[in-house]
């Protein structure tokens, strides 16, 4: 995200790890899809590692407030983060603690449904 200036589409993220390979992923890594056996519709395994990861990264602090159709934008400390200490024990304590506020809501919301 440095490279395109600190913000940028999920597209355009997803095309830069594509197209430049990092952490060695591939197209197919990236765009390609399989089918569940469950029930039996295509999907994108990437994405959802792709999206956590944008989770994570919000909740340590190096992104802005993610919302659907809108540009993923770095913070100030996502933009001059030493990436080769990325992650801290503070990271990943407000990681962990935004999953299971994450999760607590989450049960509350079926528990309403019910």
């Amino acid at each position: 995200m440095r490279e395109m200036g600190g913000s940028g589409s999920r597209k355009e993220i997803r095309r830069l790890i594509a197209d430049n390979g990092y952490d060695g992923f591939t197209q197919e890594d990236v765009y390609g899809t399989i089918t569940s056996s469950r029930s039996g519709k295509d999907y994108c395994p990437f994405m959802f590692d792709f999206n956590f990861g944008l989770k994570n990264l919000y909740a340590a602090g190096m992104l802005k407030a993610l919302a659907r159709g809108k540009d993923v934008e770095l913070t100030q400390q996502g933009i001059n983060f030493d990436l080769s200490t990325y992650r801290t024990k503070e990271q990943d304590e407000a990681v962990a603690k935004y999953w299971e506020i994450h999760a607590k809501s989450k049960k509350k919301k079926d528990e309403i449904k019910v």
